[in-house]
């Protein structure tokens, strides 16, 4: 039996779980340690567009995931949230994924026009952090209008936030308005359907061992503060502050786009953490 099975059969404890758990979940890091998950997302966000304007067609889904690991490893990046997903042409709207082991990158190869998602959480300084990005190799009509579709999320993604008075209700905003546009909702078929997740500090170096792509320590961080309080999805049941990644990924018929950054829900400021004024990237 999978976790997934496994949580539907206990789903009556879930809301008296979450509420126990949810006081020391909802926590809101500090101006200095905000100012290290801002780095850390800064250093992967550099590194998929890198690695994204060097990718070209006949490359591999595990070539692209191996330079994106390289490039991170110059800059001192040891351990990860999870390593990088890598998605190209039809697999970026999870077609022929059927079990966890299939998100793993695969010898696909990258077409001419294709969309890629290139999708990695290292762990940097010490401070976790799950990026998301999307873009096209070559001239595609229907990934420029993919693109505004998520400009547009970006923005009313805050304005949800800010507005809701449960998580059930800001999931269902962002999957009302992906209906609207006559798409398809992916990230309900992410494990646990999964719309974000919190990310934090994580530092213990645990041994390099990487099941269905996430690291280790991944699982003993989200088990120890209570799987269910981290993570963002319809079942959810505890509050909206501290620091998530947030991740809505969208299809059409031909392939799927997404993005994910930090953001940062607390009294004095709701919005993507990358946007805050008060932090200033300091990567060389």
């Amino acid at each position: 039996m999978n976790i997934e099975k496994l949580a539907s059969k206990t789903s009556w404890r879930i809301p008296f779980l979450q509420k126990q758990l949810a006081k020391n979940a909802a926590v809101i890091p500090t101006i200095e340690n905000l100012q290290g998950f801002y780095e850390s997302e800064r250093l992967a966000l550099q590194a998929v567009k890198h690695v994204g304007e060097l990718l070209q067609p006949g490359w591999s889904e595990k070539k692209t995931a191996d330079i994106l690991h390289s490039y991170l490893r110059d800059y001192g990046v040891k351990q990860y949230f999870h390593r990088a997903f890598v998605w190209f042409g039809e697999r970026t709207k999870f077609h022929g994924i059927n079990n966890y082991s299939d998100y793993s990158p695969t010898n696909h190869i990258l077409g001419e026009n294709d969309v890629f998602i290139l999708d990695i959480a290292p762990i940097y300084k010490n401070f976790t952090c799950d990026i998301g990005y999307t873009n096209c190799k070559g001239n595609n009509s229907q990934f420029t209008k993919a693109k505004k579709t998520l400009d547009e999320l970006y923005i009313k993604i805050p304005k949800f936030f800010q507005s809701v008075e449960s998580p059930t209700e800001l999931w269902d905003k962002v999957d009302q308005t992906i209906q609207k546009k006559k798409l398809i909702n992916v990230h309900k078929d992410y494990p646990f359907g999964v719309l974000g997740h919190r990310v934090h500090i994580s530092k213990k170096i645990v041994p390099e061992v990487n099941p269905f792509n996430f690291g280790l320590g991944a699982y003993t961080k989200f088990l120890s503060k209570g799987l269910f309080s981290q993570l963002l999805n319809r079942d959810y049941h505890g509050p909206l502050y501290g620091l998530w990644a947030i991740e809505p990924h969208l299809a059409n018929k031909d392939f799927g786009f997404k993005f994910e950054y930090l953001y940062l829900h607390s009294d004095e400021y709701s919005g993507w953490l990358q946007d805050y004024p008060a932090l200033k990237t300091q990567i060389d």
